[in-house]
């Protein structure tokens, strides 16, 4: 060890100065965070954790959090079955993951919806706000999505408005969700497939430099 008369305050008067202001300054933060986070659904929707001190934190590193999105980004485009060995909430929060590196803002909205998206991804382009609805679904390829799931979707867009709802999904569309899509709901909903999924990790992995 080095010298530490160094590093410690000699005089107690300065410490004690320092440890009070350590103090405010962390109950200001507390207040703030009573006002602004009161439920514990946000908390854990936001993936943050109490700490002792009562300060709420980010549960995971970023950093590890990116390294991993970006082996699951890469396996994905190279496999579906990557992406068919994940969990139904493991799906989402990729799909979350590839959105937030496309640069949107995104709100996971399972824990409090009764129906609708899974995500809400939100940017600006030409400063003009973009909200986008996006509903995944991990399904084997040989359970394809029928009209009945796409049209409960564009009728959820009451409860959220978005600008854009996208339907993604590892697996396809029914020809009637299909005809659907494109017959009376182009201007509002994009249907994604794998192949879809895969021009996205493209678009991350050029993006980010994965």
């Amino acid at each position: 060890g080095g010298d530490m008369r160094h590093v410690i305050p000699h005089n107690l008067d300065v410490l004690e100065s320092f440890t009070s202001s350590f103090v405010k300054t962390a109950r200001r933060i507390l207040k703030t965070q009573e006002r602004v986070l009161p439920p514990d659904s946000t908390v854990r929707r936001l993936g943050l954790q109490e700490r002792p001190t009562g300060l709420v934190v980010p549960l995971r590193d970023w950093s590890r959090v990116r390294s991993t999105l970006a082996s699951l980004v890469r396996a994905a485009e190279a496999s579906r079955e990557s992406l068919l060995s994940l969990s139904p909430a493991e799906f989402e929060r990729f799909m979350a993951g590839t959105f937030r590196s496309l640069g949107f803002a995104v709100e996971h909205t399972a824990l409090t919806r009764d129906g609708g998206a899974d995500l809400l991804c939100l940017r600006s382009e030409f400063g003009i706000p973009l909200r986008i609805a996006v509903e995944v679904k991990r399904y084997r390829t040989d359970r394809l999505i029928d009209v009945s799931l796409v049209r409960s979707f564009v009728g959820a867009n009451q409860k959220f408005g978005a600008d854009k709802l996208v339907f993604v999904t590892t697996s396809g569309f029914t020809k009637p969700a299909l005809e659907y899509g494109t017959q009376y709901a182009s201007n509002l909903l994009v249907l994604k497939d794998y192949e879809g999924i895969r021009e996205w990790c493209r678009e991350v992995r050029s993006k980010q430099g994965w």
